[in-house]
């Protein structure tokens, strides 16, 4: 298939290089920024290559200061950048707790708070009622006095008839 002259993000088909190692047509791009980069056909198409690279370069170069991610406000650059390149950011969680976190992790929303958020959910999932509720295979039939971290033990039945302990935090995770 022909997609010369075709644009896909940022980058404009000029013409066929090649066939790299897993059989993919190779082709060469112009970026709008001016740069050309040789990129494979199914990477065009997926849109997982728009750009000669300049579009994550801007991306980790976008200023995010006061921005609120999730229960995260962004304070300001650290100075420092991860393994990735990518800028880390001094970030005060709504607990009041800092953090340092990239910009990566906060555009894509892997980062929103401090943890302090898993753990209210570890902590909920721990004062829960579940003798009844059933876990796939498992029904659970009593609250054991034992806890680890405030994290419930719980007795359950499996279905095959065998009787296990397990932690509130390993039933109802997702």
């Amino acid at each position: 298939m022909d997609i010369k002259g075709q644009k896909f993000g940022r980058l404009v088909v000029i013409r066929r290089v090649g066939v790299n190692i897993s059989r993919n047509i190779l082709w060469l791009c112009e970026c709008n920024c001016g740069n050309r980069t040789t990129v494979a056909a199914n990477h065009l198409r997926s849109g997982h290559t728009k750009s000669c690279g300049c579009l994550q370069r801007e991306v980790t170069r976008k200023n995010l200061k006061h921005r609120i991610f999730g229960r995260l406000i962004v304070i300001r650059d650290t100075g420092k950048r991860n393994n990735d390149k990518n800028i880390l950011w001094e970030c005060v969680c709504e607990c009041g707790n800092k953090i340092e976190t990239s910009s990566h992790n906060l555009l894509r929303g892997d980062t929103q708070s401090c943890g302090c958020y898993a753990r209210e959910r570890r902590s909920e999932a721990s004062k829960l009622d579940l003798i009844g509720q059933r876990f796939g295979r498992l029904l659970v039939i009593q609250e054991l006095d034992e806890r680890k971290h405030r994290n419930v033990l719980w007795k359950c039945e499996c279905d095959c008839g065998n009787e296990i302990m397990t932690y509130s935090s390993l039933l109802t995770s997702e």
